[in-house]
């Protein structure tokens, strides 16, 4: 569409930098940032991040590489840098754009630029544009990315503390209900068995008062990781107070579903008496905890 993949177009290149680039290279880029100062933001961005002397030692790269092997891989890389590094330091894009059309103004404007030049310098200014606001645009949608991810995250986040029990890493009252009716629409809807089970939890009172708040804290949770780890087709353990339930499917045979409920009861009792013996005396407990804690 430019008409630059010609020998032509590689010759006018040579050309420009021969007739008016190269010997009006100090006057171009002191024009130009002259221009450039007189803008405000980029006065701040360069006060930022660079001066004007290094400004200008880039500018001069530039402009010695302006036309010269635009048809190499290494050419479109080359711009496609140029405007990632722009975005980088935070130049906005329409002001890259507006110093970049002033810079093609100021190389046009050279008398010693006949017709065919011109037009050459407004389509390699095309190109070299077109290569450095699509790296402005990947820069953008990277970023877009990057916030969307943070933002699911986030979102994560907030959904397992908000039907999370904060004492014991249990789900909450909210999500059990949440969880019953789910689980009662799916058998519904696969005319299937569903056993909900409620453990009451006893003897709370007592290990409160001899080993503290945390030792009782500890009690509510395990039970939840026994029965994961016992009874088959758990789908979910909440906590609500010293209460635990349970929803699981289940065949069809009562007996099966009798010696499941009755081995997760068992399994549990005993358990819970083998982890309250080993409960420290209520000092020694303390001892283990953070002064803040206790307080």
């Amino acid at each position: 569409m430019l008409e630059l993949d010609s020998a032509h177009a590689q010759a006018l290149g040579m050309e420009l930098q021969d007739l008016v680039i190269r010997p009006n290279l100090d006057s171009l880029v002191d024009c130009f940032c002259t221009y450039l100062q007189g803008i405000e933001q980029f006065r701040r961005i360069v006060a930022q991040h660079s001066d004007l002397a290094r400004l200008q030692q880039t500018q001069r790269r530039y402009l010695r590489s302006l036309g010269v092997g635009f048809q190499s891989a290494a050419y479109f890389s080359d711009r496609q840098r140029i405007g990632a590094v722009h975005q980088a330091l935070g130049v906005p894009q329409s002001l890259y754009q507006c110093a970049f059309r002033k810079l093609q103004d100021l190389i046009r404007g050279r008398p010693e630029a006949c017709d065919e030049l011109r037009r050459f310098v407004l389509k390699i200014a095309a190109l070299d544009i077109s290569l450095a606001v699509e790296s402005y645009c990947a820069a953008r949608l990277s970023n877009l990315a990057s916030s969307l991810a943070h933002e699911r995250d986030k979102t994560e986040r907030l959904r397992k503390l908000s039907v999370t029990d904060r004492l014991t890493d249990l789900q909450n009252h909210s999500y059990a209900l949440h969880s019953l009716k789910a689980a009662l629409s799916r058998a519904q809807r696969d005319n299937t068995p569903l056993c909900v089970v409620m453990a009451d939890l006893d003897h709370f009172k007592k290990i409160n008062d001899t080993f503290g708040h945390l030792a009782m804290t500890s009690c509510v949770s395990r039970p939840h990781g026994w029965w994961l780890l016992h009874v088959q087709g758990i789908r979910s353990a909440v906590t609500v107070g010293k209460n635990l339930f349970a929803s699981c499917r289940t065949p069809a045979s009562r007996v099966l579903r009798m010696q499941r409920r009755e081995y997760a009861r068992t399994s549990a009792t005993t358990r819970c008496a083998a982890e309250t013996t080993k409960f420290p005396s209520p000092s020694a407990w303390a001892s283990r905890v953070p002064a803040s804690t206790t307080r």
